[in-house]
């Protein structure tokens, strides 16, 4: 009795020293290590036991039973240590890869082809093929066990490997927008830089950063997400185009290095649209364009714009009297902003009453 319980143990340990070494190639955490040891050992004893002491005399059968043992224990124990169940399982199906057969096979094939002898070489190809058609069939018994187990325990096994880590980085992503779109500033009359049609338009793109911090922090399509960043994108590269000609007409001294900074940010929000795959990774990224980019560029930078302005303002610069939609309300026009609409026929709309402002 003694030599079943020595015979079993040491099948244990050189398994379980098989499926760690095999695991650790990966790189898994140590307790997954710890698992793919432990249930590599179970599992190859389970096949020694049916074939040596139970009277298994089939090996293909044996390892199908022990493939789905094994399968079944890193189900348990995935579930209970939140481990991708292939990390466990496939380490410790290796050491029951039929690597004897397939050398006997090969050193069969050999004494084949270098025997002059008729009767050994047809001996010789009969235990060939047998070898060969052992190691076949207990490879396949090894991918047919656990993947039955999947197919029995479909749901309990796909909700613990890659798939529960996505709805969690999911959940995690969301939580972290919205606690940022908490702490996501409003717009305030003192973000206001002196020009009416500037000013509009950021309290626009204040508008638009909100609405994309919330589209953000949804279960959207990744199809959903572009649609926002391009309306979010385009309006920003106007808004842009129409804040560096008023730096112009104001002789604003900081313009080339306000310039590039807009550069920066169109860039960074082309790369977003075109570049980027992942719609979680497509949302992290616009959380931080907004936020960090676009609204801390406008509080900081741009007021800096309102700052120098304030202190040099120039009597001779023309502003011109514009009106909209809304009662009483008057646009203060800068001189550029004046003749692109005379000029170049552009419309600007006011953010408040959208509609085209004219000349009072």
């Amino acid at each position: 009795m003694s030599s079943v319980f020595w015979g079993i143990g040491a099948d244990m340990i050189f398994a379980a020293l098989a499926g760690f070494g095999f695991a650790y190639g990966a790189k898994p955490p140590v307790p997954a290590l710890i698992l793919a040891a432990l249930i590599a050992a179970f599992g190859h004893a389970f096949r020694f036991t049916l074939l040596n002491f139970l009277g298994f005399e089939m090996i293909v059968v044996a390892t199908f039973l022990a493939s789905f043992l094994v399968g079944l224990l890193g189900l348990m124990v995935a579930k209970f240590y939140k481990t991708p169940l292939e990390v466990i399982t496939f380490p410790a199906l290796l050491p029951m890869i039929p690597g004897f057969y397939a050398y006997k096979s090969i050193l069969l094939l050999f004494e084949f082809l270098n025997t002059s002898d008729e009767m050994a070489k047809t001996i010789a190809l009969s235990n060939f093929f047998y070898q060969l058609f052992i190691t076949i069939g207990v490879t396949f018994a090894l991918a047919a066990g656990v993947s039955t187990m999947i197919l029995v325990f479909a749901k309990k096994s796909f909700s613990i490997t890659r798939y529960s880590n996505i709805f969690k980085k999911k959940s995690i992503i969301a939580k972290k927008i919205s606690r940022e779109e908490n702490m996501m500033p409003d717009w305030d009359e003192k973000y206001c830089i002196g020009s009416a049609v500037i000013d509009d338009e950021h309290k626009r793109l204040f508008e638009l950063a909100k609405k994309a911090y919330i589209y953000a922090s949804k279960n959207v399509s990744k199809e959903q997400m572009k649609e926002i960043v391009t309306e979010f994108f385009n309006y920003m590269k106007e808004h842009f185009a129409h804040e560096e000609e008023y730096m112009k007409s104001i002789g604003y001294p900081a313009l080339p290095a306000h310039v590039k900074i807009h550069k920066e940010i169109i860039h960074s929000m082309s790369d977003l649209i075109t570049k980027i795959k992942n719609v979680n990774e497509m949302k992290e990224n616009l959380v931080t364009i907004a936020k960090s980019w676009l609204l801390e560029h406008i509080i900081q930078q741009d007021m800096k714009i309102e700052e120098w302005h304030r202190k040099n303002k120039d009597v001779n610069v023309v502003e011109y009297d514009y009106v909209c939609g809304c009662p009483g309300r008057v646009h203060k026009i800068s001189h550029a902003i004046h003749l692109k609409i005379v000029d170049e026929g552009k419309n600007f709309k006011c953010t408040a009453c959208d509609q085209v402002i004219k000349q009072k």
